[in-house]
């Protein structure tokens, strides 16, 4: 009877191993396994792209636009370097500096570098200087004179705007100062500053009446400068050329 009973609970423990196997067998395999305990949080969002991502890499990093060759004009009859200067959308200071001259003569058949590099000018109120800045370099450094305590140069990043050679004055009160009135302040030239899109408050970059208050701080709160230095940078500086203005 012991024998039977045997035999009957192995046949029967040997079917049900058959049926497990079978069973486990015909599962789907993403049943059949346990989930990827790797692949953690990603697994919930996959982008489409096998999870992998390239770091965007820094702005230094990133590839800037190559810069502009320089361009080579053979002087030819009736030629100046003002019309140079017009025609190719530069100055006549950019043109010299490039063609390493120290004279503004021209000659018939004379090979001229036309340099499309765009200068800046950045001005330290701590040091009271203005720097002429192209292709990264200091080429020229000027003393200047700002506003006093009370009328402090605001710093901050400008551009030049409006030009002007032997200007006429119009104070905050007053009527229109003349440009060789003794009580015009703003020297031989005029050159605005804009801060987005508009006029900074009247501030702007000019010459003076008085050189002795170069250097010093006793503006209103323009950038006051030697009238043969400001003559200079005139030249230099297109409208448009970025002026920074540092407390440092």
């Amino acid at each position: 009877m012991k024998k039977t009973i045997g035999m009957f609970i192995a046949g029967g423990l040997a079917l049900s191993f058959f049926f497990c196997s079978s069973w486990a067998a015909q599962m789907p395999k993403e049943q059949a396994e346990p989930p990827d305990k790797a692949k953690g949080e990603d697994a919930k969002a996959d982008p489409g792209d096998g999870g992998k991502k390239e770091a965007e890499k820094p702005d230094d990093e990133k590839k800037k636009p190559a810069e502009k060759p320089d361009a080579i004009h053979v002087v030819d009859r009736g030629d100046t370097l003002a019309n140079l200067a017009a025609h190719y959308g530069t100055t006549i200071e950019q043109i010299k500096l490039a063609s390493h001259k120290t004279e503004d003569i021209i000659r018939i058949g004379e090979r001229l570098r036309i340099s499309w590099a765009v200068p800046s000018v950045r001005v330290s109120k701590k040091e009271l200087k203005l720097q002429l800045i192209s292709r990264g370099k200091v080429v020229k450094e000027y003393p200047i004179g700002i506003g006093t305590d009370e009328s402090q140069t605001p710093a901050g990043a400008y551009t030049v705007g409006v030009k002007l050679k032997n200007p006429d004055w119009f104070p905050s009160v007053g009527k229109r100062v003349p440009f060789g009135d003794p009580r015009n302040i703003l020297g031989t030239r005029w050159m605005a500053l804009e801060h987005d899109g508009g006029t900074a408050h009247g501030y702007g970059i000019h010459g003076t009446s008085d050189p002795k208050s170069v250097p010093g701080r006793s503006s209103a709160g323009c950038l006051r400068m030697i009238n043969h230095d400001v003559e200079e940078l005139f030249e230099w500086v297109p409208k448009g050329t970025k002026v920074t203005v540092t407390e440092e």
